[in-house]
């Protein structure tokens, strides 16, 4: 019996099965992993804007009194081809007054990403 070198169809298929098999789970956890990657960017930036935002609260130098006449603060912007808008609001009854930031991609209005909230109180 003459044996020929080289692979029949009947291994190439059943290796291309095995192949197969093996790589798409892996490409779904590379998807996955893209997905992941993708929201922590949203994150890191929402958290960055809220924290710019709370210093810029707190280095106003305002008054508790000048605070509660303030009008909550609301204004976007563009940061990695994301519209972003940052959102400042204070809750005027209470004492020490709360300043609460909130952060939503502008595509997604009704959940913030991000809320940060500190106490002001005048120190006397």
């Amino acid at each position: 019996m003459i044996r020929k070198k080289g692979f029949s169809f009947v291994e190439i298929l059943l290796t291309l099965v095995i192949l197969g098999i093996v790589i798409a789970p892996l490409m779904r956890m590379y998807s996955s992993a893209l997905d992941n990657i993708n929201a922590n960017k949203d994150n890191i930036v929402a958290f960055n804007l809220a924290r710019m935002e709370m210093e810029k609260t707190k280095n106003t130098n305002f008054t508790v009194q000048q605070f509660r006449i303030q009008p909550d603060k609301k204004y976007t912007l563009a940061v990695n081809n994301v519209d972003w808008l940052v959102e400042r609001v204070a809750f005027r009854s209470k004492n020490p007054l709360p300043i609460q930031v909130r952060v939503y991609r502008k595509d997604e209005p009704e959940k913030p990403k991000i809320i940060l909230t500190t106490l002001l109180e005048d120190l006397e």
